[in-house]
Formats: C-alpha cells, structure tokens, sequence
C-alpha cells in the first residue's frame, strides 16, 4: 500500500504539474492506498472530499462549514464531533463511557446499576457475549465512543467497532468506465448511486496537448455507489473485515452515529477471556434448550448478566410447592441431577414425571398463564442438583431486552411445556409396563416384588 500510495502521489503530481485535471479515480485510489498510515488522515479527507464535490455537487465551503460547526476538522478526524445542533438522543452507553473519559473516574467508581447498564449493552455486542463480566469491567477504560455527523463521512483505523446508534452507509467510488444501474438516491436498495450534479462532460484531450498521455477511460463518468449498511449492533474490525468486494469501501453516517470502539489488540484479549470460559458453555447450554432455541446468542448473554443465576440443591430439598409454602424461585433450566414432579400438598403421591438437564419448568412465572408450578411439587431425588434460574423480578425491569426475549419464548413455549407433559405421558407409561410386569411375575412365583 505504501507503493501504491507513492504511485498515485506521483501520477496526480504530475497531471497538477502539467496542467491535466487529475481523474477521480487517481485521486480516490491514492486516497485508499493511504489511509491505513498514521497521521494521512487529513489528506484522506481532504481526497475523499474533492471527489465526493465532484460526484454529488456538495461545495467545498459547504462541507468546510459543517465541519465547522461539529467542532473542527480535528475534532470530525478523531470522532468526537459534536452532534447536529438540537439533537440531544444519545445512546446510555456512549454517555456513561464519555463520563468515564472526561471525569478520569475508575470502573470502580460506577454504581451497581451503572455497571449493569454497561454491561448489558457490551454483552448485546455478540463476539463480546461470552467474556467474564471482571475482564469487561477490567478494561472498561480502554472503551471509547466515536460520533461522526450526519452526511459526514468515518475514517476508520484498526480497531474494533460497534454501531450503538445510527445508521452507517456503506459507499465506494465506483471505478472508470462500470456502468452503475439506478440512479437513484442515498438511502434506496443496495447498488443504487448518489445523484451527481450536473457538470460538464470531461473529454479527453488531443493526444498532441495531452504530455501524460492519460488512457481515455479515466475520462469517464464515475459514480458515489451504496453498498450496504451498518445500523445498531452491527461491528467490524478495520481493515481486517471486508464491508466492500475490493476493500475500497468508504463509511458515511446517513443520521448522527454513534460507535463504541475499543482498541484492536485489547479487543482479541477479550475474545481469548471467552473462548472456552463458564459463560461460553452456559450460552451453548442455553441456547440447546428448546425455550431459548430460536433467542439470538445477544439477548441470552444479556440475560446470563442481568436476571439468570445458578442454583444448586440438595437431595430430596423441595424446590417449590404451593401448597406448604414453598414458591417457585422462578423459571428453571435443569442443568444436572433428576428432579421429581409430583402433585402439589401430597405427602406420597405418584411420581409424574423426572425432569433432568435441558427440560425447562416455570416459564408461566414470566410469560404468565397457568402452568406445572400451580398445581406440583418438584424435589430433587439424585444426590443434587442445579439449575440456571430467571428471576422474576430482575426480568420484570429489564426493559426492551425483556420484551425481546419474551417475543423469542412465546414462540417456543408450547414446545418447551409439550417436553414436560410428553415426560409426564413416559412416566405413566412405564408405570403401566411395571404394573404389568410385577403382576406376571406374581401369577407365575406366587410372590409380590415391589
């Protein structure tokens, strides 16, 4: 890239030098070739923008101005621009983490609920879902925020980044001589092209007063391209993770943005804390559990943080029975041992089924309606037991990430409850094969087996 950078340098250097208009796409290349090195940021912005002027028509003392506005060129550069003037949205994690900067407070120093909040919203970042909440707090310090301006564009570095707010488009300047399809404007399907200004038609010379014999195709028109866009929680490493077929993408906020970012080597630190950790393996276990089969992997590391905790128990410890008392500590997901459910308040009753690791009970408690907790009793009968617990009142204060998760558990509920009476139906079953058995046995020895 340094070559390539060199290169382009040299060729727009020389048409400037013979009076020949340096093409777009000389101007454009040199400026992807450069904008991985440290400190070539404004000369990338200052590329990026003469060929957008040409493309869109946007007037360089426009854009100047605007820039103005958000705070300065340096402040639009480093992503600490200010938003447009009367908006006042910011996301609560941006907030926090700035008042971590500016304040020079520790992790430490945040509130219980604080760091909740924090947390919560880091673990909605999915590769971050499995790290141990110590390692995030941690290395809460090394989270900043980035917020760039509507129609401004990003220029990332390499570093890992996360949309909290916003909408990102995806663009590229399409290169000499490819005819784009729809002409159209910024914010239609994919493929479609910012509308460019009218301008003169640019001719190639006669070969005679052309001295550095520019092949005609540079000539031709170009277009400002959409290829896609980034909206909340969507992330990406950069200039490791391809957003564009060549790696000639640009970024532009399409509304005021806001992006966490944390720095690259930091970010696969994190990664290593999760890979194979206990809240690895209890998302996987979770996520294998029909109740929580179809909920994406964000929402249920998001709820590991928030409203779920291990319970263990002992042999023969009644788990809950309404009848004496003894409640539901909410919705249950058998993680080891066997558990027993019986009619609730009957000291002997038949044994209706055996619950072990992956059945789900309880889910009523949240999602409402009637249920086994109402009219059971369930008791541990192997040497212990546990189970990942949802806690009904942490749940119930969990506010949008809530809604989401019961939108996912409705829809598997029937077959969650369907595994548990399809438990019970085995139960009875066996219970009639052993009758049988035990009656055979006693017509053939004259003995009654228990």
């Amino acid at each position: 890239l340094i070559q390539a950078s060199e290169d382009f340098n040299s060729a727009v250097d020389l048409c400037l030098k013979s009076k020949v208009a340096p093409p777009d796409d000389y101007v454009i290349c040199r400026a992807v070739a450069v904008r991985s090195q440290f400190g070539t940021l404004k000369q990338v912005w200052a590329d990026f923008e003469m060929v957008r002027q040409r493309l869109e028509g946007r007037h360089v003392a426009v854009i100047e101005r605007r820039v103005e506005l958000a705070g300065g060129l340096d402040a639009a550069l480093a992503g600490s621009a200010a938003p447009e003037p009367g908006t006042t949205t910011r996301h609560l994690l941006a907030t926090l983490l700035e008042d971590l900067r500016t304040q020079n407070s520790r992790p430490q120093d945040l509130t219980e609920s604080e760091k909740s909040v924090v947390l919560r919203y880091l673990r909605r970042i999915p590769p971050l879902s499995a790290v141990p909440r110590h390692d995030l707090i941690k290395y809460l310090r090394q989270f900043t925020v980035r917020v760039v301006i509507k129609g401004s564009p990003f220029f990332f570095l390499s570093e890992f980044y996360c949309v909290l707010r916003g909408t990102m488009g995806i663009y590229r300047v399409s290169p000499p001589g490819v005819s784009v399809a729809g002409h159209t404007t910024v914010g239609d399907d994919v493929g479609a092209v910012v509308s460019e200004a009218p301008r003169r038609p640019r001719t190639p010379p006669p070969s005679s007063s052309d001295p550095v014999a520019m092949p005609p195709v540079f000539y031709g028109k170009q277009h400002f391209e959409r290829l896609g866009a980034l909206q909340e929680n969507d992330h990406f490493v950069g200039f490791e993770t391809k957003l564009a077929p060549h790696g000639d993408e640009w970024l532009r906020a399409e509304s005021d943005c806001e992006l966490v970012a944390v720095n690259r080597n930091t970010y696969r630190r994190l990664l290593a804390q999760a890979d194979g950790g206990e809240i690895e393996k209890d998302l996987v276990f979770l996520q294998s559990v029909r109740l929580f089969s179809s909920t994406p992997r964000d929402l249920v590391g998001g709820a590991l943080e928030e409203y779920i905790v291990r319970k263990h128990f002992a042999f023969q410890e009644i788990v809950f029975d309404k009848d004496i008392g003894v409640q539901p500590p909410g919705l249950m997901i058998i993680e080891s041992g066997e558990f027993s459910l019986s009619l609730a308040g009957q000291v002997g009753s038949p044994e209706l089924a055996v619950l072990a690791a992956g059945h789900s009970i309880g889910d009523e408690i949240l999602l409402g309606g009637t249920g086994f907790t109402a009219a059971c009793r369930l008791t541990v009968t192997s040497g212990s037991g546990s189970a990942l617990v949802v806690l009904k009142k942490p749940f119930e204060n969990g506010g949008s990430q809530r809604d989401a998760l019961i939108f996912h558990m409705l829809e598997m509920r029937q077959q969650a409850v369907a595994e548990v009476a399809q438990a019970i139906s085995t139960m009875k079953r066996w219970r009639g094969q052993k009758s049988e058995l035990l009656h055979m046995l006693m017509e053939r020895t004259g003995e009654w087996f228990e």
